[in-house]
């Protein structure tokens, strides 16, 4: 079990397909002062998070872990039983209610991931401090002797909680959004069993990788559920036809190269040393 605050990006029930009979996965890194590349064994609860990521700010402290309980904890529950499933049946098998928790749960591995949650937090930021220090008429007529030049300036004094958390709430409301989890509902769904693969697939700390716009032909999504299990989408029949018809070792060598370049820090499973260093991001 994680410690309190600790919020998961990388889903604990996803990542522990890849653990050992110990409960362990192998993780991979680099030292961030020299670029060496590192492998040690971790917990699934113990990798893949950042504290507070999508904490609450100004609020009572039974409040501050909300978006992480209720709005990721609840996706992650019903995905997680849909994940299983589809390791042994498919994605043919799921029904109309799974396939829409699994949408739900696609869109939110796009938007959960620091760089996403930093980038949704900063756009509304702006745009607070935009509008909300902006000469308003009707903010000059009512506010009477208080001290705020603007509305921004009473935000930040009379309701901090409001303006502080404005991010993690339309965050919030995007993992839900009709339109995106529409779409991929429309997508071909396939899942390539490659236990046949000399090598396993491996998982990334940003395990979706998208290619292409989700509103255009040819959009593929890609995300490993198994070491020997890969989930695909897609909007278009050649792609999907592609995939159904690529060989088990093309499939987890490009899914592996893909999930290695596109890793922020980390990867999981197991590799060849010298595979993982090729791809891995190099650090500054």
């Amino acid at each position: 079990m994680s410690k309190d605050g600790d919020h998961h990006y990388v889903p604990q029930f996803h990542l522990r397909r890849w653990a050992d009979t110990a409960g362990y996965v192998t993780q991979w890194g680099r030292i961030k002062h020299n670029g060496k590349l590192t492998r040690k064994a971790v917990a699934p609860a113990a990798t893949g998070y950042v504290p507070g990521l999508y904490a609450l700010e100004h609020v009572p402290a039974d409040k501050v872990h909300l978006v992480e309980e209720r709005v990721f904890g609840f996706v992650d529950d019903k995905a997680a039983p849909i994940l299983e499933k589809m390791v042994v049946q498919g994605a043919k098998s799921l029904s109309i209610e799974e396939r829409y928790w699994w949408a739900v749960y696609l869109n939110a591995a796009l938007l959960r991931v620091p760089h996403v949650v930093a980038s949704i937090s900063k756009r509304i930021e702006e745009m607070q401090q935009k509008i909300l220090s902006e000469p308003d008429a009707d903010f000059d007529a009512a506010k009477g002797s208080a001290p705020e030049r603007n509305l921004l300036e009473w935000a930040q004094n009379h309701a901090p909680s409001a303006l502080a958390n404005s991010g993690m709430e339309i965050l919030s409301k995007m993992i839900g959004e009709r339109r995106p989890i529409e779409r991929l509902l429309s997508f071909w769904w396939t899942v390539r069993d490659v236990r046949n693969s000399s090598r396993p697939l491996m998982l990334g700390d940003d395990p979706l990788e998208r290619i292409g716009d989700l509103y255009r032909p040819k959009c593929l999504i890609n995300l490993p559920i198994s070491p020997g299990h890969a989930f695909f989408a897609t909007n278009t029949r050649s792609v999907a036809d592609n995939i159904a018809q690529m060989p088990d070792r093309r499939v987890v060598n490009a899914t592996n190269i893909s999930t290695i370049s596109t890793a922020k820090k980390f990867v999981y499973g197991d590799a060849d040393p010298s595979f993982v260093d090729r791809y891995l991001l190099r650090t500054e």
